[in-house]
């Protein structure tokens, strides 16, 4: 019971540590289009629409899901939340919460796994699950778009939670294997939205995979693809039909540099990091080294670096489309990648184990797991809380627990971003 209660304290501690210099870095960030755009005709359409007519006008992909809960959202403060709240912070607590909540599940999914590989290193196998869901968290790329009212870090979460509950569904018993929560939250991938179908398409060829290196029952396997396959393949094809032709057009230069800027940053915090080749190279050192010393972990190694590759597939449907491609649509790699980063560190630990005598061979991984991964993550949280006092004041100013009565106030919200600020700002008091 205390033990609980303990991980209870924890998991609220973690959260707020992930949640709050988030929620202050998107106070400080002005709405643009695409926010303002959705956010505004969110207001205006009913649940019913949304769930029937899918995503508001304007957005690439129809599923609804994210428009859905920012309007549940909204419901608590009666449709209102500028009488009550900054809107650049009221806005984007969802999704900054989806990001938080995402790192603090990899946290406690990493303790346990540590702890069974070294069980007599329990303090150490915290402190490296720490040090991964640092990592994963401190992803600038990813934390841009968690502080934004967009789809993104609720895709982005539930990719997380995806990719960890494929690796358990694999690796445990029938009895024990999280599979029922696997086909619901491919579920909810393809109700964010519709590039999902890339990440649920992929699944089934890893399974497939899976099952022919590792013997595993073809008509058991079989049964659960069907499964998955019947929980999301009606849902990707009836928002597909409402995805509307567009004109933005995208080219060969900007796929490229989309998926190279997602890969570098999800290996390293900036490009011109100089370590920022071990990251590439990963793609081919990890399968190698795990194939025959573990194949669940060569596969899944495989199925990060598949992720990368599927993309390829979706710039061709956003180009016969007509949508313009972005580094964001390709999210979704991001836990990946970082699984493969993490891997390639303890392959590294582990050859070391090999090829060189130790007496701390158990302890070789975790210390240079948390020496790299902390190398890399320190500097994020002291400048994010450098700033915490003017932030803080920020906070106090913008926000306020007293009904404002200026009739002006009262008005909906506005659809351009500017205007939208223009709102914000008389409804803030702020000069």
């Amino acid at each position: 019971m205390l033990k609980k209660a303990l991980d209870i304290l924890l998991a609220l501690f973690l959260f707020c540590f992930f949640a709050i210099h988030l929620f202050f870095a998107a106070q400080g960030k002005k709405f643009w289009n695409d926010e303002s755009d959705g956010l505004f005709y969110t207001r205006v359409f009913n649940f019913t629409q949304l769930l029937w007519d899918g995503a508001p006008p304007g957005q690439a992909s129809r599923s609804p899901l994210p428009y859905l809960i920012d309007r549940l959202w909204m419901s608590f403060w009666n449709y209102a939340p500028q009488q009550y709240w900054d809107l650049r912070l009221f806005f984007r607590v969802p999704q900054v919460s989806f990001w938080a909540l995402a790192n603090v599940f990899l946290f406690f999914f990493l303790r346990r796994r540590f702890r069974e590989w070294l069980p007599s290193q329990k303090h150490l196998a915290t402190l490296a699950a720490l040090a991964v869901s640092l990592f994963s968290y401190s992803n600038n790329f990813a934390s841009f778009y968690a502080i934004e009212s967009r789809a993104y870090s609720l895709w982005l979460a539930l990719s997380m939670v995806h990719f960890l509950l494929l690796w358990d569904c694999l690796r445990l018993p029938d009895g024990k294997a999280p599979w029922k929560g696997f086909y619901f939250v491919s579920a909810l991938l393809v109700f964010c939205t519709y590039t999902a179908a890339i990440q649920i398409a992929f699944a089934v060829g890893f399974l497939l995979l899976y099952a022919r290196h590792t013997k595993a029952p073809v008509s058991l396997m079989t049964k659960r693809i069907g499964i998955l396959l019947l929980c999301t393949v009606p849902i990707t094809l009836f928002y597909l039909t409402k995805i509307p032709a567009m004109s933005y057009g995208s080219t060969w230069g900007i796929y490229g540099l989309a998926v190279l800027e997602v890969v570098l940053k999800a290996f390293h915090h900036h490009s011109h990091h100089p370590l920022f080749l071990t990251g590439p190279l990963m793609f081919l050192f990890v399968p190698l080294f795990w194939w025959k010393r573990d194949r669940l972990l060569a596969l899944l190694s495989l199925h990060a670096i598949g992720l990368v590759l599927f993309s390829l597939p979706l710039f061709l449907f956003t180009w016969w489309k007509g949508g313009l491609f972005a580094s964001r649509y390709v999210i979704y790699m991001v836990p990946g990648l970082t699984f493969l980063y993490v891997l390639g560190l303890f392959s590294v630990a582990k050859w070391i184990q090999e090829k060189v005598p130790l007496r701390l061979q158990q302890r070789t991984f975790l210390i240079l797991l948390l020496l790299w991964s902390l190398s890399e993550v320190i500097g994020r949280p002291i400048s994010a809380y450098k700033g915490t006092k003017a932030d803080i004041a920020r906070f106090s100013a913008r926000n306020s627990y007293k009904h404002n009565e200026d009739p002006l106030c009262a008005l909906e919200f506005p659809h351009e971003p500017e205007e939208l600020e223009a709102f914000n700002d008389l409804c803030r008091k702020i000069q």
